[in-house]
């Protein structure tokens, strides 16, 4: 059992690829943290657009607003959308394999963000029906996820993070969280101790890893200019971090909330400076 570990970092994601914001506590739900990636930006067919496609997007800024507005900064604009600025009906959305139901935007509010990203883009809103489920073969039937490119959560250690950047070298400026984007950051733990976990404990919830998390193009768009910035971090990753064709940087997981009982005394809410306990390793 680990001693010392601590939530050191929260983030959420409103909208899937957009820079997200980093949160004191967040409450956690069926699809992870509460408003995490429960937006979306699609092409006219309905197909997902990410940073890949759309390195720009690395520049707007989405906050979930206490009343469920949805605030995004680009530069020096502010936009806020509110629950009322999505149609009633769905509509048909692809996300890599999956079909889901989202509430797509008004047309104003699509015209606002393709001037931003000088493209085409529509925004849609998770639909309450939809039912994604995470991979079986690494989750238990029903564990669900929203806009995810395919697990709730992502989890990276302080450790590791701080052990990439020392082989990258000081010729490189030292990359930081937000370029892998994870949902928690936990310090007081050795390098790639994460790839060693199975279950962790935060208050009454257990956060559950599951698989490595392989890292694409991604992470190599500077978050301030929103263009590809050259072959780091995956080239430093690529040469001690690679399993085939992939590189493996953080932490697929899911979290599983508190029994009854366990509700009782506290609620499914994750805080900064947390302790963190490891319940369960791969050794066993």
């Amino acid at each position: 059992m680990s001693l010392g570990l601590r939530i050191s970092g929260l983030y959420r994601y409103p909208v899937k690829s957009m820079a997200g914001e980093a949160l004191p506590q967040v409450n956690v739900d069926a699809l992870g943290l509460s408003g995490d990636r429960r937006w979306m930006l699609t092409d006219a067919e309905g197909r997902f657009l990410s940073q890949r496609d759309l390195p720009r997007m690395a520049t707007v800024h989405a906050r979930l607003l206490d009343n469920g507005v949805l605030q995004l900064d680009y530069r020096l604009v502010r936009l806020r959308i509110s629950p009322q600025d999505f149609s009633a009906s769905t509509t048909d959305c692809r996300i890599w394999k999956d079909t889901v139901p989202a509430h797509p935007a008004r047309p104003s509010i699509n015209k606002i963000l393709s001037q931003w990203l000088k493209t085409p883009v529509r925004l849609v809103k998770l639909a309450g029906s939809a039912r994604r489920q995470v991979d079986t073969h690494f989750v238990p039937p029903g564990v669900r996820t929203g806009f995810s490119d395919g697990f709730p959560l992502l989890i990276l250690s302080q450790a590791s993070l701080d052990d990439l950047n020392r082989r990258i070298g000081r010729a490189h400026t030292p990359f930081e969280v937000r370029h892998f984007r994870p949902n928690v950051l936990i310090d007081g733990c050795d390098a790639y101790a994460e790839d060693r976990w199975q279950t962790l404990r935060a208050g009454p919830l257990r956060l559950h890893l599951v698989k490595p998390c392989s890292r694409c193009a991604i992470t190599t768009v500077d978050p301030d200019s929103g263009r590809f910035s050259g072959p780091e971090p995956l080239a430093t990753l690529a040469v001690y971090r690679r399993r085939g064709n992939k590189v493996y940087f953080g932490q697929n997981a899911w979290a599983q909330g508190p029994t009854p009982t366990e509700a009782v005394a506290a609620s499914p809410v994750l805080r900064l400076n947390q302790a963190v306990v490891v319940e369960k390793t791969q050794a066993g």
